[in-house]
């Protein structure tokens, strides 16, 4: 299988020094998704804007949990969100 972009490829990783925390509404939207794991309501969540669509503006959000709470560095919580201006879906959740 061969998959070609039109766009720069852009990365991301747990570790990444650039991780912030999350806009409120954006923690709300996860928390919500996630509320039967309480080890992940004490966690915060931390991410990096970054741009799905390929149109030079980031307004989606990659997040995960800062130091991934004891999970190791390939293991850690990971979603993928898509803004709706003013509001956030999740696209892709994985890990944890």
């Amino acid at each position: 299988m061969f998959a070609s972009t039109s766009w720069p490829v852009q990365t991301c990783t747990l570790e990444d020094d650039d991780l912030s925390a999350v806009p409120s509404n954006v923690e709300v939207v996860i928390r919500r998704a996630e509320a039967k794991d309480d080890d992940l309501q004490k966690c915060e969540l931390v991410g990096k804007a970054v741009d799905l669509d390929g149109h030079g503006q980031a307004r989606d959000l990659i997040v995960t949990i800062r130091d991934a709470a004891g999970w190791g560095a390939a293991l850690g919580p990971i979603w993928v969100l898509r803004s709706g201006g003013d509001s956030f879906a999740i696209v892709l959740s994985d890990g944890g």
